[in-house]
């Protein structure tokens, strides 16, 4: 847009390419610019209205980018909290589990382990009887004095 000092060149330089005009003639022709002025102020008019209309359309255009962005922000926000609180609730039954596993594994280890225990207790005890029958087997073919 064109200074107030620029006008008032521009209007001077009219005055001056007129001034060697008759009367009749310099009016005429002040009447042209003065038209000519007149139009390019409802063009200028008709540009800043558009160009207001414009700032107000993308004001309210990112408003709603704004309120968009912030739902969607919010909405993602729920999301991690409800994901985060689902990960956790997962981490504490994995754990749960996993602390009833091991004692399950230390519960049959001990079981094994007493099992063990039991075997070979039954095993010395078979072991012995059958020395024993053995022993007892072989003293009587003995004092009786039958030969193989």
């Amino acid at each position: 847009m064109p200074s107030a000092h620029a006008a008032s060149s521009e209007f001077q330089a009219i005055l001056q390419s007129v001034s060697g005009l008759p009367e009749n003639n310099q009016i005429a022709a002040l009447q042209r610019e003065l038209s000519a002025a007149l139009q390019r102020a409802d063009h200028l008019r008709a540009h800043c209205d558009g160009l207001e209309q414009k700032a107000f359309d993308l004001q309210i255009e990112r408003e709603d980018r704004h309120r968009e962005q912030s739902a969607f922000a919010a909405w993602l926000h729920a999301e991690f909290v409800a994901a985060t609180r689902a990960l956790q609730d997962f981490q504490r039954v994995q754990e749960k589990q996993a602390r009833i596993a091991r004692l399950e594994l230390v519960a049959a280890e001990t079981q094994c382990d007493e099992l063990e225990k039991t075997c070979r207790s039954l095993l010395l005890t078979l072991e012995h009887a059958v020395d024993s029958d053995v022993e007892r087997a072989g003293a009587p073919a003995d004092v009786s004095g039958v030969s193989p």
